[in-house]
């Protein structure tokens, strides 16, 4: 009998690892993750909707200042449209830093998140490889003891590979 493959060793060493480093992850890491996959997508909600809005005062704009048409439109729309912008539609400065600002936390959140698993990664792979060095030693140990029972005693191997089994 392999008790190597009896025993599956390296499944074992894992599962051990994982029960005692305290199960897959944190919960919140779990939550500071689902934060920023949300956090990623309003960056880009926010830019069109500020560019839907401004679209929409530069053309108002353009229509009461027909002679303005040739000013750059992020020029405009940094200078409000001269007040043709709504009271809810900020200026590409603000949308700029909103972005930069909000592209910010998402960051340190993936480093914060990133390094948290990882971390916990490591202290399960260190813990699973401690035992499973001591579980392959044992194994090892008992696979010489089983040694004199399997040529003579059959009867006594099955029920020592059962203790072993058990213990």
């Amino acid at each position: 009998v392999d008790l190597r493959r009896v025993f599956n060793v390296e499944r074992l060493s894992y599962l051990y690892a994982l029960d005692r480093q305290g199960g897959y992850r944190s919960t919140l890491v779990d939550v500071v993750d689902r934060i920023r996959n949300v956090l990623v997508l309003v960056p880009i909600l926010l830019t069109w909707a500020a560019l839907a809005e401004a679209t929409r005062a530069y053309a108002r704009y353009i229509e009461n200042h027909p002679d303005q048409a040739n000013q750059p439109f992020l020029l405009l729309w940094q200078q409000g449209f001269g007040g043709e912008a709504s009271w809810f539609s900020p200026n590409f400065s603000i949308v700029a830093i909103l972005d930069a600002g909000i592209i910010a936390i998402i960051i340190l959140l993936t480093f914060y998140a990133h390094g948290r698993r990882e971390a916990h990664d490591d202290r399960v792979a260190d813990s699973a490889s401690q035992f499973q060095a001591k579980f392959e030693n044992v194994l090892a140990e008992s696979s010489v003891f089983l040694a004199t029972d399997r040529a003579s005693r059959p009867q006594q191997l099955a029920a020592s590979v059962e203790s072993l089994a058990e213990r």
